[in-house]
């Protein structure tokens, strides 16, 4: 390699894991609730901070609020002497609460069921996401290593992939100049502004990435001075990857797009709030006022299972409980940095790969800077 195209390699590296950019990429995600899984009751006790509110008390409390004014206004007027007769009338509809109780149980179960599910699964393609770029990396650095530059350029646009998924998946916030320039902070210097901007303009930036590594690839493979038969192995490698990168953020982009129908939502909300309406009334009727706080806690219990799973349903946003993207993509920039950076040395040294095994040539000329050493 020419000491120009080992140069721009040792820049690549340094753009790849220039510190501001990777605090750019920490800083998207919310900041992560760590616990000890083998502590359960503090996991309780953090949970009910203030700092902890990441049980979706937003969408349980307005319901909340309105069960413990239909609780009170029960108790008002359960206890007006001109009402005296009322518990003995509404007795036989109290029963009715009773029966509901099974159907509320299998909905929440299948919810919260199905809100795992989508979680687990968008977990195993961001984790495909990240598998498949250290993949592509190192068969990129092997193959086209007879073609540095194209090599360089395939590695930066592999590694800008998972920020144009983030984007694709989360929505600009409300001052779009501002979140505009930060993710052009997360792009740059890897990418030109002009090509950062054209990404961030892009209707589906994935889709531009996935092609420029397309063509880039195609690109490198006629420029290779390999074996014809390695260099259509290697170019079926490297489409396979970018296959699977595709199938992964389209992956992600189904569970962000396809929240569970309507009508199954709407008749499990219904049929929860009829019950615990109906449950206050056979309490308070029998009890009376003494039972409200108890009522109170049991239906935070049951709302907070519908509240989870609209919390781990779409885990993309920048919540506490939702997936980390950011770390995915400054993971994925550490690893293409990594194998770049190994690449640069073996061309340093000479060496060379085929068919044959390691094969070693006359050293190139000494490069004045070393690689970059990244402390984790």
């Amino acid at each position: 390699p020419t000491r120009r195209s080992s140069d721009l390699t040792q820049r690549l590296i340094s753009d790849l894991t220039a510190p501001d950019r990777l605090e750019a990429l920490a800083s998207c995600d919310a900041r992560r609730i760590a616990y000890d899984p083998f502590n359960f009751w503090d996991i309780i006790v953090e949970s009910l901070s203030p700092a902890h509110f990441s049980r979706a008390f937003g969408l349980i409390l307005p319901t909340l609020c309105g069960l413990a004014a239909w609780g009170l206004s029960l108790t008002w007027l359960l206890r007006r002497p001109e009402v005296a007769g009322l518990s003995e009338l509404i007795g036989p509809y109290t029963a009715l609460s009773g029966s509901l109780l099974t159907p509320v149980s299998f909905l929440l179960v299948f919810r919260i069921g199905r809100a795992a599910a989508r979680f687990w699964d968008a977990r195993a393609a961001l984790g495909a996401i990240i598998e498949k770029c250290r993949s592509a990396a190192s068969t990129s650095a092997l193959t086209y290593a007879s073609t540095p530059e194209l090599r360089d350029q395939f590695s930066r646009w592999l590694s800008v992939l998972p920020i144009a998924v983030k984007n694709d998946l989360r929505a600009l916030d409300a001052s779009r100049s501002v979140a505009r320039g930060y993710r052009l902070q997360q792009l740059c210097p890897v990418l030109t502004e002009e090509e950062a901007s054209e990404l961030l303009d892009s209707k589906r930036g994935p889709i531009l990435v996935l092609n420029r590594l397309r063509r880039v690839s195609f690109a490198a493979n006629a420029a290779s001075e390999t074996d014809p038969i390695e260099r259509a192995q290697a170019l079926r490698s490297i489409n396979k990857v970018v296959d699977d990168l595709t199938g992964a953020w389209g992956a992600m982009e189904r569970i962000g797009n396809t929240p569970l129908p309507f009508a199954y939502v709407a008749h499990l909300r219904t049929t929860l709030v009829l019950y615990l309406g109906l449950w206050y009334v056979s309490m308070l009727s029998r009890f009376g006022p003494i039972v409200l706080p108890g009522l109170l806690l049991t239906s935070w219990a049951l709302l907070g299972i519908e509240a989870a799973a609209v919390e781990c349903s779409s885990p993309f946003q920048r919540k506490p409980n939702h997936l980390r993207l950011g770390r995915a993509c400054s993971e994925v920039a550490q690893c293409v940095a990594q194998t770049l950076a190994e690449s640069a040395c073996e061309e340093a040294r000479g060496v060379r790969y085929s068919r044959g095994g390691e094969v070693q040539v006359a050293a190139a000329a000494p490069i004045a800077d070393s690689v970059p050493q990244h402390e984790e």
